[in-house]
């Protein structure tokens, strides 16, 4: 759980924290139904209740509290007073104590405020910052989610269910475990909305750029967490990108909203019910997520050009990353040439996965899913399948009518992923580029070249390293799933590849999965959205200059 005191802890205050810890872990694992009810032990609410009102009590009166804290601690005053007020439950107990450590989490500028051991302001860790604001966010959001409100019948969900769900939505994957047209109320709908929109985004990037449109300065040390996040090259230029970046996103699903609402009016639907769609599948395709409000996601639209289409575009440039927008927005043309090596990389690469995908999916499926499908309608399913493969999660044909070589093409492009600064997950496109430039180089012994620039060693270090890291999680995750799931390989090998890269799609797998699998997926889907961008931040050191160099030795490999 976070750690966010700086002053030396007392013996009490640590124990009694570190007991809370221990607790709020039991009573999460008490909700996991394990088929073996020794493991089912639930700590009394009563215990929890005397535990975290004495820690606050020993936390407070220890030393004085800073202004940034004490809204924490009256936060967490209101926890403790309902936890004696309300009669006992460990449902209820489980639920404060999400909200407590989400709140910790979500306030992580009380550590960029802290000081260090010589009292100075302690330096901002990049990854750490973002992993503890998603986790936050689905913390929260997995609260409000096992509120009675969030579904239609009234009850709340497993608290397993609605973890999964949260991590789901926040990491902008799509992978469910319940319909959430027919099984969310619209209160738990906004929710999963809400999830995606912040998730999409980046919490960094929202609060950033809100608080660049109020006008306000942003410390030094936060520009550079900024900077790392944005890809900016110039601290100067991040006003203008992260102002550009939410004014475009706000602007972009606007436009996809208006667009969608008016296919879903054009085939007979209410206007609010279509104005609600048209929202919610505009921000759910902007920010590649994957859900759907129906229960077989967009099989029942696959003869709507408009409705497809505007969701391929919206899923398109909100995969392909903020700097590229960026350098589109200023240049759509490319008439000035002022266009990036990078943005000319992506969209390269983009247009060559894209292309190519659509053109197997539409000659290898014309003897399997799509051969009832018209030339037209065939075009266009075999290019919706092979933009959404790329993390967005919708679906146009059932999963179980693919044949073998589109579920393969699938796996690659999810693995593949979008484009770096995007809403979309993978290893990304720029890495499968500059991996391929790398092997090039090996092969010809020259130094290699992109667009008349050379590639640093540490870049292509670095992409290799995420590729190798990817890999081995998914390796990992697989012998795992195999462990706790009785299902098909491939459908565990498809189910784990889609979570680590935040696509959504799967092969029928996600309901069925028992609950220490939906953990597991949960886990994955958290490393997938936070670990490849976390380890590019933590890797960003590579670029210095070693100090001491070794002789070479020689080693034969492969």
């Amino acid at each position: 759980m976070p750690e966010l005191l700086t002053e030396p802890r007392p013996g009490p205050e640590k124990a009694l924290r570190l007991l809370l810890a221990g607790l709020t872990l039991v009573l999460l694992a008490g909700q996991v139904d394990t088929g073996n009810r020794a493991w089912n032990i639930t700590p009394p609410p009563a215990l929890i209740t005397t535990v975290f009102l004495s820690w606050l009590a020993v936390k407070i009166a220890w030393a004085p509290i800073p202004w940034k804290e004490a809204r924490l601690r009256a936060a967490d005053l209101v926890i403790g007073f309902t936890m004696a007020g309300a009669p006992a439950s460990a449902t209820l107990s489980l639920q404060l104590l999400l909200t407590h450590y989400g709140l910790q989490l979500l306030l992580p500028s009380l550590a960029s405020g802290s000081a260090d051991a010589k009292g100075g302001p302690r330096a901002i860790q990049p990854f750490r910052l973002l992993a503890s604001s998603f986790a936050a966010l689905i913390l929260l959001g997995t609260l409000l989610l096992t509120l009675p409100g969030a579904t239609v019948e009234g009850r709340s969900l497993p608290v397993v269910d609605a973890l999964f769900m949260a991590t789901s939505a926040a990491c902008v994957t799509g992978l469910s475990v319940l319909d959430v047209g027919q099984q969310l109320s619209r209160f738990g709908q906004i929710v999963i909305l809400i999830l995606i929109q912040v998730g999409g985004l980046g919490i960094m990037t929202l609060s950033a750029g809100s608080v660049f449109l109020l006008g306000r300065r942003v410390a030094m040390r936060d520009r550079q967490v900024m900077q790392e996040v944005l890809d900016s090259a110039d601290l100067t230029e991040l006003n203008r990108i992260t102002t550009m970046v939410v004014k475009g996103t706000l602007l972009t699903e606007a436009v996809g909203a208006v667009l969608l609402t008016t296919g879903f009016l054009l085939r007979g639907r209410g206007l609010a019910e279509s104005i609600w769609l048209g929202t919610f599948h505009a921000i759910s395709a902007f920010c590649n997520a994957g859900f759907a409000l129906f229960s077989d996601s967009l099989v029942g639209l696959n003869d709507d050009f408009l409705i497809l289409s505007t969701v391929m575009a919206l899923i398109v440039i909100g995969g392909i990353g903020f700097s590229v927008l960026t350098d589109l927005g200023d240049d759509p043309l490319h008439r000035r040439g002022s266009w990036s090596i990078h943005t000319r990389l992506v969209l390269a690469t983009s247009g060559v996965l894209l292309a190519g995908g659509a053109l197997f999916f539409f000659f290898s499926e014309g003897g399997a899913s799509l051969q009832s499908q018209q030339p037209a309608l065939r075009a266009m399913s075999a290019s919706f399948m092979a933009v959404t493969a790329r993390t967005a999660g919708f679906n146009t044909v059932p999963m179980a009518e693919l044949s073998a070589a589109a579920v393969q093409m699938m796996l690659i492009l999810m693995f593949i992923g979008a484009s770096p600064g995007s809403t979309g997950g993978g290893i990304k496109t720029t890495t499968l580029a500059v991996m391929l430039l790398a092997i090039r180089q090996l092969a010809s012994r020259e130094q290699g070249a992109l667009m008349g620039r050379s590639i640093p060693d540490s870049t292509l270090m670095r992409a290799f390293a995420i590729t190798f890291i990817s890999s081995g999680l998914i390796m990992l995750f697989t012998l795992l799933l195999c462990l706790t799931e009785q299902a098909p390989l491939q459908q565990i090998f498809f189910e784990v590849i889609s979570a680590g890269a935040t696509v959504g799609l799967s092969l029928g797998l996600t309901p069925d999965l028992t609950d220490t699998g939906r953990l597991l997926v949960t886990v994955l889907m958290f490393i997938g959205r936070i670990g490849p961008l976390s380890l590019a931040l933590a890797l960003g050191g590579m670029d210095r200059t070693a100090l001491v160099r070794y002789p070479e030795a020689r080693i034969l490999v492969g």
